[in-house]
């Protein structure tokens, strides 16, 4: 992995959104989840992501997303995986004969293979799967996959990659034909915070030049969108869109004050949203910076 990034609430937000990417980069199948929720919302099963599957045969998922070594991911992992079994298994039905366990399976993507631990071989029964490696067999395999664009600022080695093909990627996610818009908006908008965590040094305005500037927008939807409507307004919406997931909804009193933000507070708040777990947190953000 190129650089130390916080990415568990994005990837949660990502492959909560779409098990069906995070099927792609593991290279094994999962099952067609009925809900997909990130530790924030189950403190009793602390890992990044649950699973649940829309059919009882269906295994659920306890996944992991690790950028770093850590030898404790693997016991961490297990412990995780152990808790969502008691959850679905209630001890009562546990005591039935006729009973059959919901299974619960475990997994973790790291980002490289200097990040696995020695202590892979104890658990054999975690499977587990390398980003970057995943990544690029996808580049070679299905170039136009809106992953591959949307994890580039994650896992590309070279900055100068990241700068050259950032105009196209965001445009791609923007515009992409698989998507929906709501989609397009909040995975751009987690692209933009990936690129304002990997390139901290540059301003918000060498930001937007990075995906706005280097290609001839006017020659792609997205560009001709955001000629039409401003960046500010770009800006605006995918900030929207992103907290209308992450915070479950937006009265109309927090919206108004969201639009309100003049466009160097917007770009703060969008850097931010991540981090927030609940509307109580987009408030105390209001609180102390609008």
């Amino acid at each position: 992995m190129a650089i130390r990034m916080e990415t568990d609430r994005a990837f949660a937000e990502i492959f909560g959104h779409r098990p069906d990417w995070l099927a792609l980069v593991a290279g094994r199948e999962f099952p067609l989840a009925a809900s997909a929720q990130p530790k924030v919302f189950k403190p009793k099963v602390e890992c990044d992501l649950v699973l649940e599957p829309s059919g009882v045969a269906d295994p659920h998922v306890v996944c992991e997303f690790q950028f770093y070594h850590d030898h404790s991911i693997f016991p961490r992992t297990e412990i995780a995986r152990l808790s969502q079994w008691r959850r679905v298994n209630p001890v009562e039905e546990c005591r039935k004969r006729d009973y059959v366990p919901q299974r619960v399976e475990a997994f973790i993507l790291f980002g490289d293979r200097g990040h696995l631990p020695t202590e892979a071989d104890r658990f054999p029964q975690i499977h587990h799967a390398f980003l970057g490696e995943r990544l690029a067999e996808l580049e070679r395999e299905a170039p136009d996959c809106p992953i591959i664009a949307l994890l580039r600022p994650v896992v590309a080695d070279s900055d100068t990659e990241v700068e050259t093909k950032a105009p196209q990627d965001y445009h791609a996610l923007r515009g992409h034909a698989g998507l929906e818009e709501e989609d397009r908006l909040c995975f751009s908008a987690i692209y933009v915070q990936f690129l304002m965590q990997r390139f901290r040094s540059r301003s918000p305005e060498e930001i937007r030049a990075m995906i706005g500037e280097l290609l001839p927008v006017e020659e792609t939807r997205a560009g001709r969108e955001l000629i039409e409507r401003g960046f500010e307004r770009g800006v605006e919406q995918v900030t929207l869109a992103l907290l209308e997931r992450v915070c479950g909804g937006l009265d109309s009193r927090l919206r108004v004050q969201v639009e309100a933000l003049p466009l160097a507070k917007a770009e703060e708040l969008a850097l931010a949203l991540l981090d927030f777990r609940s509307v109580a947190d987009l408030q105390a953000w209001l609180a102390t910076h609008a």
